[in-house]
């Protein structure tokens, strides 16, 4: 599923609840002004500094990201991020962590994600990896 798919997915509290979806990671985004913005379950939106696609362009990510009042989302630009990105497996430990944090309720993984001190056991956090650089991150 593309970036725009996982956003709006989402934004469905019927198909989420139905299916029983934990949460959603969203990668280069497509964001448009005519979806929905109400998230029901934990979102992450990637996305890269030189991203040029035009629906997916970083600050409309962003602007996205900063509407939504759902109080669990998380915003990562990777320095140098291109919207091929993830093909380079960039995101990998990111989705995992995410996904454990929220689906398994790993606290390991949940510090990789939403703090930027947790070093221990070779985590790298999100908002301050020396490794995977982030131009821009939120959580």
């Amino acid at each position: 599923m593309g970036g725009f798919a996982s956003i709006l997915a989402a934004t469905l509290a019927d198909k989420v609840a139905s299916n029983n979806v934990g949460c959603s990671f969203a990668m280069q985004p497509a964001v448009y002004e005519a979806f929905p913005n109400t998230l029901v379950i934990p979102t992450f939106y990637g996305t890269g500094d030189n991203d040029t696609t035009l629906a997916a362009l970083p600050a409309y990510a962003l602007a996205r990201y900063n509407e939504n009042t759902f109080s669990t989302k998380a915003f990562a630009s990777i320095a140098g991020g291109t919207h091929g990105t993830p093909a380079l497996g960039h995101w990998n430990p990111y989705q995992v962590s995410f996904m454990n944090c929220h689906l398994k309720n790993q606290p390991a993984d949940c510090r990789n994600i939403y703090t930027t001190t947790d070093t221990s056991a070779g985590n790298c956090p999100l908002c301050n990896c020396a490794t995977r650089r982030m131009n821009m991150c939120m959580t």
